[in-house]
């Protein structure tokens, strides 16, 4: 056979194997192939070859149900031949031929793709290409082709619906599905600049609508929805049966935490290499920019109280939207610790913003005020740091930050229904529900738990997983660093001094939830973390304790008390965390940011000064709320009484603050807190005398059930109310009582000031008569410790505090005065209990009853002073508040009556108006009052009458 024929059989051959046809009149047809009857005659010489190859190909399209596939097996086939085909030159003429076939077939599949009816297909326009580039890895080859033969017209017709055909998949899929097909080929697309460009731009990337919309028809948004919430998923990872019930005795372990967790890490890994693809040209960046403003501006209901879901996009692709905005900002807070990167305040109040800030409350400025700067502001471009800064923390705020609190809420349902099913199974052990009715609300009530179980578990994994984690405190820290920036007006990483007199207009226009997200995102992460091991001890936490402690006393740049409220659990958490470190000897920056970091004399007085501004929180509940940041600054304290340098740094305070009297809010803490400990100690008891009377009605069987059904269950309601308000009380109580201990053991000068000192000895005397006297035994009542209740800690505490005053005459003047607790008496017998029941050791009860006896003197005096002035001192001479004797004369500066002063700072402490006519009054108001010369020679006459009235007296 000639080389000529040759070549004609193997081209025969290679375009049967390539295009899967055959001629009948071969006789070897199969079911594989495809047998072109109506060609048979007219293909001259009975071969297939280049001239009669369309023909041939057209026929066989004809006949087939999938076009698409088809040729692009043609192209496959032919292109694997040709890369397998020899480059010698007696090869030429067959890698000429299979470089024409690879042509045709491309040509082919480019005209296929692009007219619907051209063919036969199971599939219509961009979807033919979706379906080809999923499940080929020999697809991206052929993409580069098409590129090169469709004209610029035909792209947009090929590519839009291919895009969208490939978004709309993803909806079905989940974490533990094949979605890494979808998104490599998503990048594939987005990498050609035609193609990526044309994505953008189209409507379908930016839709216009609600978060809902935005997640399910945006083309990012189902990239960014995939997650393990699925209950396809949530079964693959958990153990459910098949009625989808979890198993009771599985507990959510480390090994299925990093399963979900390595699963939804790749998905971010590689979700964040295509954004990064289409941010870094110039055309595509401005679009993808829209989209994330778009995706933020939609969300603005997931801050609110009341979430309706069906309008925002969901947890999990908020939580997915957060990170990769955390990424995608880590690179800036990376430069700026080399350059001081700057990214400016002003686009919270610029016309050109991307982000809507209409609706959100500022730090310390009106609506007003903002939208007036808003309207003066000039259009401007936008770097990107400064974009990537506000997006970032708008993610949180409307992402990360409600996920947490759909998690918390989630929790809190999952204990309901558990009790829920459990009353439900003792109604059905005691017969009183019909069986079916039954049976049907705890099949429903299951089925909704297992729902929720599943759910908190997958939240567990994503919310807390330390990738996240670590990349939101890094945020947090490096934002911190930016808000103090902005209220100093610096560049500088160093803010050693004190804030400005004046806000800044940049700080002041800032939305609210800049400090308030950050906080709470650190309370949920600090409180739950450790638990789901996201906490390390290796987070920097550095620039969020100096801004907490610059904020922490600033009412002018914090204006919202709310905010500042829970600046001191943050750090009381820190400070627990660092303590463990501590213990366990790992150097870390959490382990000694207490020693090195804050400034003692920074931090006291900032803790001193919320703790009184919490007295007036604005809300209707603020008597109740403010218990709980004091118990936190109260714990602090407790902490920070063990490092030298802060009881040195509070003694100081104290010595200059009462030499200079230059501070209300020095006094005004220990006044709250004497208040603190009065009334949380006085209700708990009161709770534990409630709870006493019914543990004693309820344990006498017969006087029990004389008590109708209805009064049981009334009483049974008010008691359970009762322990639980007892408990809390108690534990804030406990707390604050042993402050005041420690405190008073160093520095009992601020307790025994003239104005406090009759309150601390009232105080101390209830409680000691309540507690070490014939009322005692109203307290007793079943397991003490349920409510935070150990009688003999507190006794001790109590009289501990006494010892620590027992070397003061003004004490001791102070407990005589007591007309409400003291008396010889009984003071006597509270010495006896507590020597009897060996609550002090020897030396402290030999102290105790030299202390009774010091104040039996003072009480015998009074009583003689008493008995000598009687009752006729003469009106002008008198307090007309407390009606006691002018021996420390003021005049108010409004109503001009002239008080002691004593009684009036007593009660200027807790309410700042004149008594006499509620004009406002304060006690730096009296005292620079009472400085002008006038005022004070007038005192000085008052003071001089007074005492030549007791003389008189006297003879």
């Amino acid at each position: 056979m000639s080389s000529g024929a040759a070549h004609d059989v193997w081209m025969h051959g290679t375009i049967q194997t390539i295009f899967k046809m055959c001629l009948v009149t071969e006789g070897h047809a199969t079911q594989r192939y495809t047998t072109l009857n109506s060609l048979c005659d007219k293909i001259q010489g009975g071969k297939l070859n280049l001239e009669n190859l369309e023909a041939a190909l057209v026929d066989c399209l004809v006949s087939q149900t999938d076009s698409s596939g088809y040729l692009f097996g043609c192209w496959l086939r032919s292109k694997r031949l040709l890369d397998d085909e020899p480059k010698a030159p007696s090869h030429q003429h067959r890698v000429d031929f299979l470089s024409k076939i690879v042509k045709l077939t491309t040509s082919y599949f480019t005209l296929n793709v692009v007219h619907d009816d051209l063919f036969p297909n199971t599939r219509c326009g961009g979807e033919k290409l979706t379906k080809i580039m999923l499940h080929s890895s020999d697809a991206s080859s052929l993409f580069d082709e098409l590129l090169k033969n469709l004209r610029e017209q035909d792209i947009s017709q090929v590519f839009m619906p291919a895009t969208i055909a490939l978004s709309q998949e993803v909806k079905e899929l989940s974490i533990s599905d094949g979605w890494n097909d979808y998104l490599e080929v998503l990048g594939r697309f987005s990498s050609a600049e035609v193609v990526g460009k044309l994505i953008v731009q189209s409507y379908e990337f930016v839709p216009e609508g609600d978060g809902k919309v935005i997640e399910d028809r945006s083309i990012l948004g189902p990239f960014f929805a995939l997650s393990a919430a699925n209950p396809r998923t949530m079964s693959a990872f958990l153990p459910v049966d098949d009625k989808g019930n979890v198993d009771k005795d599985y507990k959510w372990d480390l090994s299925t935490l990093q399963n979900v967790r390595g699963h939804w890490g790749l998905l971010m890994e590689l979700l964040q290499n295509v954004i990064t693809q289409i941010l870094k040209p110039k055309q595509t960046r401005e679009r993808l920019l829209q989209w994330f403003a778009a995706v933020l501006n939609s969300n603005y209901g997931r801050s609110k109280t009341q979430v309706d879901y069906k309008r925002v996009s969901s947890d999990c692709f908020m939580i997915n939207f957060s990170y990769i905005m955390l990424q995608l900002f880590d690179p800036v807070i990376e430069k700026d610790s080399k350059t001081k990167e700057s990214v400016f305040a002003k686009y919270v109040v610029s016309a050109s913003s991307r982000l809507q800030y209409k609706g959100y409350t500022r730090i310390a400025m009106t609506d007003v005020e903002a939208k007036k700067l808003t309207d003066e502001s000039e259009q401007q471009e936008w770097k990107f740091n400064t974009e990537a800064l506000f997006f970032t923390y708008q993610s949180l705020h409307l992402g990360l930050l409600p996920s947490t609190v759909h998690w918390d809420r989630i929790n809190q349902e999952i204990a309901d229904l558990k009790q829920q099913l459990q009353q439900l199974d003792a109604q059905d052990a005691q017969a009183m529900m019909a069986g079916p009715l039954l049976a049907h609300q705890k099949e429903l009530g299951q089925k909704l738990l297992n729902e929720r179980i599943l759910l908190k578990y997958v939240l567990d994994a994503l919310l807390f997983d330390p990738k996240l984690v670590r990349s939101v405190f890094r945020f947090c820290n490096y934002a911190a660093m930016w808000l103090l920036r902005t209220a100093f007006g610096t560049q500088d990483v160093e803010f050693r001094g004190s804030l400005p007199d004046k806000v800044p207009e940049n700080f002041a226009a800032l939305p609210e939830f800049f400090v308030d997200s950050v906080a709470d995102l650190l309370l949920t992460y600090l409180r739950h973390g450790p638990r789901f091991q996201a906490i390390t001890h290796d987070l920097d936490v550095t620039n969020l304790i100096i801004m907490l402690v610059h904020f922490m006393p600033s009412s002018t740049f914090i204006t919202n008390p709310y905010v500042r409220a829970k600046f001191p659990e943050i750090l009381y958490v820190i400070a627990m965390i660092e303590k463990q470190v501590s213990r366990a000897t790992i150097r870390s920056p959490i382990a000694d940011v207490f020693q090195t970091t804050v400034d003692p004399a920074k931090l006291v007085p900032a803790l001193m000064v919320l703790y009184c501004d919490m007295e007036n929180l604005g809300g209707h509940n603020q008597f109740y709320e403010k218990f709980t940041p004091r118990y936190y600054i109260a714990e602090l304290f407790n902490y920070l009484w063990d490092i030298p340098k802060y009881k040195a740094a509070f003694k100081t305070e104290a010595t200059q603050k009462l030499e200079q009297r230059t501070s209300d809010h020095f006094v005004k803490f220990f006044n709250f807190l004497l208040n603190d400990a009065n009334y949380l100690l006085e209700e708990s008891l009161t709770y534990l005398k409630e709870i006493h009377e019914f543990e004693e009605l309820y344990n006498n069987k017969a006087a029990w059930e004389r008590v109708p059904a209805t009064e049981q269950a009334e009483k049974e309601k008010s008691v359970a109310e009762s322990k639980k308000r007892c408990g809390t009380y108690l534990r804030l109580g406990n707390e604050t009582v042993n402050m005041m201990e420690y405190l008073s053991k160093d520095l009992p000068a601020p307790f025994l000031q003239p104005e406090l000192a009759d309150k601390v000895a009232a105080m101390l005397g209830y409680f000691l008569n309540m507690l070490a006297g014939k009322s005692l035994k109203e307290l007793k009542v079943k397991n003490p410790r349920d409510y935070n209740f150990d009688h003999k800690s507190l006794i001790q505490k109590i009289a501990h505090t006494y010892l620590n005053f027992s070397d003061f005459k003004e004490f001791h003047n102070a407990v005589a005065m007591d007309g409400r607790s003291y008396n010889p008496e009984s003071f006597d017998e509270s010495c006896e209990f507590l020597k009897t029941k060996k609550l002090l050791n020897e030396m402290e009860q030999e102290r105790f009853f030299e202390l009774a006896a010091k104040i039996k003197v003072c009480y015998t005096s009074s009583q003689a002073d008493e008995e000598m002035y009687g009752d006729d001192i003469p009106d002008h001479l008198l307090d007309p508040i407390n009606y006691v004797l002018l021996t420390e004369p003021v005049q108010l500066p409004n109503s001009r009556h002239w008080v002691q002063r004593p009684v009036i700072v007593r009660h200027l402490l807790n309410d700042e108006t004149d008594p006499f006519n509620r004009s406002p009054l304060t006690i730096n108001d009296l005292d620079e009052y009472n400085k002008d010369p006038a005022v004070m020679e007038e005192a000085q006459k008052l003071m001089q009458e007074v005492e030549k009235w007791k003389q008189e007296k006297a003879k």
